[in-house]
């Protein structure tokens, strides 16, 4: 809320950093997490969890869902995006500006004093749930999970199965 409400007064800077320090320490905890951001009632990002992600800082969320979450009237509420890529989760060693992986994007609107103030989304690191998901679903298998690939092939003793990933569905073959 404070790096939200000093956007337009000399304090903005520090506000904005001290939103970063507590971002990173949650998206630490979070390992889910790819990227956790604030944004103001303009869609701008005012601070991001990553470092690595800093030049999203000033830029205006275009999204739907960043629209969406500033609508919100109840603090309990919140809007995900669809499973789509967004510049917001960038391929393993990607760069600036490119399309991004898909993920999904959890945000809803800060408020103060019953009005809100802003933004905050939660971008989860779709490729590490699919690892996950992949060796909890096949415990006892060895896994091949590169992200080069739109699918992870498990191989056991007893069975072998693929799970194939596209970008809005999966389906389990054996």
């Amino acid at each position: 809320q404070q790096a939200l409400a000093a956007q337009t007064t000399p304090q903005a800077g520090g506000a904005a950093a001290q939103a970063q320090q507590v971002l990173q320490q949650i998206n630490a905890l979070y390992t889910v997490y790819s990227l956790l951001l604030v944004f103001d009632l303009h869609g701008r990002v005012v601070a991001v969890s990553d470092p690595a992600q800093a030049h999203h800082v000033g830029q205006t969320l275009q999204a739907p869902w960043a629209a969406a979450a500033l609508s919100l009237q109840d603090p309990e509420r919140h809007v995900v995006s669809r499973h789509e890529d967004s510049p917001l989760y960038p391929p393993a060693g990607g760069t600036a500006g490119e399309a991004g992986q898909p993920t999904y994007v959890y945000a809803a609107s800060v408020q103060h004093a019953g009005q809100a103030v802003g933004g905050i989304a939660i971008v989860f690191d779709g490729e590490r749930s699919r690892i996950v998901a992949v060796k909890e679903a096949f415990p006892l298998a060895e896994c091949d999970v590169s992200p080069a690939r739109p699918f992870v092939s498990c191989h056991a003793r007893t069975a072998s199965a693929s799970v194939y990933v596209h970008r809005s569905r999966s389906r389990v073959e054996s």
